[in-house]
């Protein structure tokens, strides 16, 4: 009986990683080597960008925390 090395059809199939996978990887490896006070500043600089998006949700919840909270003052950030 012969055997042949392709008879498997789901090989065929197989994709590679994209480029954006590997430049992602890349991205986090390269951002392991920075020093915990840079990855502190960096998460705080994304964060507040993300914060200043204006999205449904968040009014949502600022609308459902002063309806719980009616004495609470908004703090500014």
């Amino acid at each position: 009986m012969l055997c042949r090395l392709s008879a498997d059809p789901h090989l065929h199939s197989y994709k590679s990683p994209s480029v954006f996978f590997k430049a992602t990887v890349a991205f986090v490896w390269l951002l392991s080597w920075l020093p915990f006070t840079a990855i502190s500043a960096l998460g705080w600089l994304v964060g507040h960008l993300i914060a200043s998006i204006p999205s449904s949700r968040r009014h949502i919840g600022q609308v459902n925390l002063r309806r719980c909270l009616p004495d609470w003052t908004e703090q500014p950030s």
